[in-house]
């Protein structure tokens, strides 16, 4: 064979090597990865809340008009009852002072017909009824005269006409009588009155009443939004008063993690770095909001929370039921297929699609309640992965 031949077959022997390295070198590519760590206690569920009052009570202005006095100023005890605003009333008062007198002067009509004018018409009912009944007797009298004789027609007529009288007078004190009477239309009718009297003089004393704005409970004035002298509305919010003493956080949570979190699960709340107390989950709403997709959660604050302040921010973070586990790994390792989550697991080089269950998770990472375990490699997921792929890692 001569020199040029040699050479020509020696190419074609590194040219066939490289061919072969590259075609196993395309068939096993590298990529990233990470080891699962040995599992904990899991990541909470961590959110941003708001610290509340179990009572609280804002207090809004129920009439218009300029306030006379605010003894108290935010920050100060109050208790129940406390005049926290006065209100000039001065008009209002004068109104009162018109339906008292109307409801006293139908009061005064209305005891004037039960002590004065019901016995009145009585003893006149029955003086009319003696009175008919004697003209009665002469009636019958004065016909046995004149059947005898004894008494003429005009006599006889006059008698009758003087117990017709009679008669028509007694059925008119029976009426009387009976309107004044329980039931009666008299009676009724200033019953109905003394009634509206009083409802007026009732409603205008309510009224009044909304001009001295007091406490509606134990508590701390939080928040004062008027002065003595400055004009109010109805309808403008005067004051906010809290009972400081039992305390709440209240938040919002991503739907994500409704089917995790239970009343009774613990939690802690921080102020600050190095801050922590202990909560308890105390509620959980099932109203899912559609327009946020989120859902309201409260915990109960420990009595030794030092912060007494209503609508503090605060951070929270709601830890795992006790006895579960749960591996924390990156959230871009979790891909979802027909609603099943999944992971890509190496093993001796080889791609296994492993389904796994997801906990609580947060932009970024990710807790697993079951599908890893501890030392388990994972590989970035890539879409052109296929169960049995062989790859190799990127060391």
């Amino acid at each position: 064979m001569n020199k040029r031949n040699l050479t020509l077959a020696a190419a074609g022997l590194i040219l066939g090597a490289i061919g072969l390295y590259a075609a196993f070198s395309g068939s096993a590519p590298e990529s990233d990865y990470i080891t699962v760590s040995s599992p904990g206690s899991g990541s909470g569920i961590l959110a941003v809340g708001k610290v509340r009052s179990s009572e609280s009570a804002e207090l809004v202005a129920e009439v218009s008009g300029r306030i006379l006095s605010s003894p108290f100023e935010e920050g100060n005890a109050v208790k129940t009852g406390d005049i926290l605003f006065l209100i000039d009333s001065a008009d209002q008062k004068q109104i009162v002072a018109q339906k008292k007198a109307a409801y006293e002067s139908s009061a005064a009509q209305f005891e004037n017909l039960i002590s004065s004018q019901l016995p009145g018409a009585r003893q006149d009912m029955l003086q009319a009824e003696k009175e008919k009944n004697a003209a009665k007797d002469a009636f019958s009298d004065a016909i046995t005269l004149y059947e005898a004789g004894a008494l003429s027609q005009k006599s006889l007529d006059d008698v009758k006409l003087a117990y017709e009288a009679s008669s028509v007078d007694y059925d008119a004190a029976v009426r009387q009588y009976q309107s004044l009477a329980a039931d009666g239309s008299v009676r009724k009718q200033q019953q109905a009155a003394l009634q509206s009297a009083k409802a007026e003089l009732d409603n205008a004393v309510n009224q009044d009443s909304k001009y001295t704005v007091t406490s509606p409970q134990d508590g701390v004035l939080l928040s004062k939004n008027a002065e003595t002298g400055s004009f109010v509305q109805a309808g403008q919010s005067l004051a906010h008063v809290a009972n400081l003493s039992d305390m709440y956080i209240s938040a919002d949570l991503d739907e994500q993690y409704f089917s995790y979190v239970s009343t009774g699960m613990k939690a802690h709340a921080f102020i600050e770095e190095g801050m922590k107390f202990d909560a308890i989950v105390s509620s959980v709403s099932p109203l899912i909001d559609a327009e946020t997709g989120s859902f309201s959660v409260k915990l109960s604050l420990d009595a030794s929370f030092p912060y007494k302040a209503s609508d503090l921010t605060i951070n929270i973070e709601i830890l795992p039921d006790a006895g579960k586990s749960y591996y924390t790994i990156p959230q871009s390792y979790i891909f979802e297929e027909d609603d099943t989550r999944y992971v890509w697991k190496y093993e001796a080089g080889i791609l296994s699609k492993t389904k796994v269950l997801p906990g609580p998770s947060h932009p970024g990472r990710a807790t697993v309640e079951s599908g890893l375990s501890a030392g388990d490699i994972l590989v970035d997921p890539k879409p052109e992965f296929k169960d049995g792929d062989k790859i190799s890692l990127n060391l």
